[in-house]
Parts: structure tokens; C-alpha cells; sequence
């Protein structure tokens, strides 16, 4: 028991030691979107996971560039009768 804890300690420090920054990048503007930024290639989508979007979020997803939207749904939420026409994704 008392090796393994000195183990992962150890492990825990060499981590940090190794992964740890110790030279500043001047990066001046690092984080500033730029004024000609590049557009994401139209073959690129996104992944949701709701039905219902709150106000907003299709604007945003329109904004960041995505072309496809993939949604995942489960057909016996979908179209609670079989060969109805009542779906409950009228409002996406």
C-alpha cells in the first residue's frame, strides 16, 4: 500500500514536472478572433442533441459555420404512430 501511494505521487509530480510551461510565449493577441477568419469547410457538421433549440442556438451554429446539422432521435419519439404523419420535429 505505502509503495503504491509513493507511486502515484510520483507519477502525479514527473506529470505536472513535465507538462508544466516554465517559458512564456509572447503571444500578443493569441486569443483574438481574426478579422479574415477562416470559414469552416462546408463537407464539416455538427452533432446535436435536442429537439427543442432555445433561442439562439441554430443562429449560432449557422454563425460558427457549420453547413450540416446531424440530429439523434429515437423514431418511437418521433412518430409515435406507425405511418402517421404526426412528427415532433415540426419546429426544427
Amino acid at each position: 500500500m505505502k509503495f503504491r501511494l509513493i507511486l502515484t505521487f510520483l507519477s502525479l509530480f514527473l506529470a505536472l514536472a513535465v507538462s508544466a510551461d516554465r517559458t512564456p510565449a509572447p503571444c500578443g493577441g493569441c486569443w483574438l478572433a481574426w478579422r479574415e477568419a477562416p470559414t469552416i469547410d462546408k463537407s464539416f457538421g455538427v452533432n446535436i442533441h435536442f429537439t427543442d433549440p432555445q433561442p439562439g442556438e441554430i443562429k449560432m451554429i449557422a454563425d460558427a459555420g457549420f453547413h450540416w446539422v446531424r440530429m439523434d432521435l429515437k423514431w418511437d419519439l418521433t412518430e409515435p404512430e406507425r405511418a402517421g404523419t404526426t412528427s415532433r420535429l415540426t419546429t426544427v
